[in-house]
Parts: structure tokens; sequence; C-alpha cells
């Protein structure tokens, strides 16, 4: 399992510090091997993700390999899943996947980080396709199942991203979390429909790398 913490797309480099809700202890708990996945600000941070999946896989030649990345780690898990056909599943937490309905957002937050920060490391419409996951997906059709998780109070990534997305097709699963005091991604959820998602997030790695 390689995991990919969020940065708001300024990297995470080999000192940097990071968090992740669904942590490498929880996938260790499930049975899983996970690798951190560290990469550099921008563009070049998609290819050192990708790096780390083909590591994982030469280190592993014969398990499944899954993705699972949040907020802009999540970004990169699943463009970086679409262009691997050797890996076998993605999951995703508050993952930005179309700048240009994400900058349409009426939350402050997502204002700021569509507008100003994406375009200043992946440009305008017209040169950012290779780095949103529904234009790579629309255009790839990658066969792998994708489990994705929202929040409803989210400021900084709307569910509307998770939504958007999950139209792709059925191999895409979707969970929107109600507001609570359970601490996730980009704020509080609720305790119960977060357990409940991690329970569904495992089940589904599961079926996946059966």
């Amino acid at each position: 399992m390689v995991l990919v913490p969020g940065s708001g797309f300024h990297g995470v480099g080999p000192h940097h510090r990071y968090g992740l809700s669904l942590s490498g202890a929880v996938w260790r708990g499930w049975g899983y091997h996970p690798r951190l996945a560290r990469y550099r600000a921008g563009k070049d941070g998609l290819a050192d993700v990708a790096a780390t999946v083909r590591a994982a896989r030469r280190a592993r030649p014969t398990a499944p390999l899954c993705i699972y990345g949040e907020s802009s780690g999540g970004t990169w898990a699943l463009v970086a899943a679409a262009h691997d056909p050797e890996v076998d599943c993605v999951v995703a937490s508050a993952a930005p996947t179309d700048q240009e309905t994400w900058a349409r957002s009426d939350r402050h937050g997502a204002q700021r980080l569509a507008r100003v920060v994406w375009p200043g490391f992946f440009g305008d419409a017209a040169h950012d396709d290779a780095y949103e996951p529904f234009d790579v997906w629309r255009s790839v059709r990658p066969q792998i199942p994708a489990f994705l998780i929202y929040a409803t109070d989210d400021q900084a990534v709307p569910a509307q991203q998770g939504r958007l997305f999950a139209t792709l097709g059925p191999e895409t699963t979707l969970r929107v979390l109600a507001r609570g005091r359970h601490g996730f991604v980009h704020g509080d959820v609720n305790a119960a429909q977060l357990v409940r998602a991690r329970g569904a997030v495992s089940r589904f790695v599961a079926t996946a790398t059966r």
C-alpha cells in the first residue's frame, strides 16, 4: 500500500512532518505493508509518486498493489493509478479532482487553492489536464476500482469534487461524511460515519486485492 500525504502540492520532503487520517499503523493493522511516497512540489510530485509506486512493485512483485492519498496526495494517487496498469485499487480522501469546478466553489479556502495555488504550479485550464484526475480518468478510462471519502463541511476541497469524479463510472465508490467532532483530513466529521467508512475501505481493498 503506497501512502501519499497531502501538502497543498508544496511537496513532502525527507524531513517534512505529515499526518494521515488513515495512517500507516491503520494499514498495517489491516495486514498491508505501507510505503510512504515523498514528493517534490508541483508537477514533479506526480513523477515522484509514480516512481514510488514502481519501487513498491519491484520490492514485492507478486503482492497486490494499491495507493492511498489524502488531499493533494489523493490527486496524485488517482493520477498515478490511472497510468499504471499494475495498480489494483486506489483510495483517496478529500482529493481535488477538477480545477475548473473546484474554482467555482463558494468556499474561501477552496477558491484560494483552486484559483491561486493550483495555477501557480500547473498553469491555466488549457495546460493542466494531465494533473487533474477527472480529466485523466475520462481520457485513459482505467479499469481500476476507486474509493473516495469527502466531508460535507470541508472548506478546502468540497464533496462536489468527489461527486464529479464518481460520474465517470461504476467502479468508483463515494462516501460523504457529515459534520461532527472527529478529526479528518481538513476538518471534523461524524465519528460513527468515519468508522463505517474505514470499515468499508478495509473491505473494499480486501476485495480489490483478492
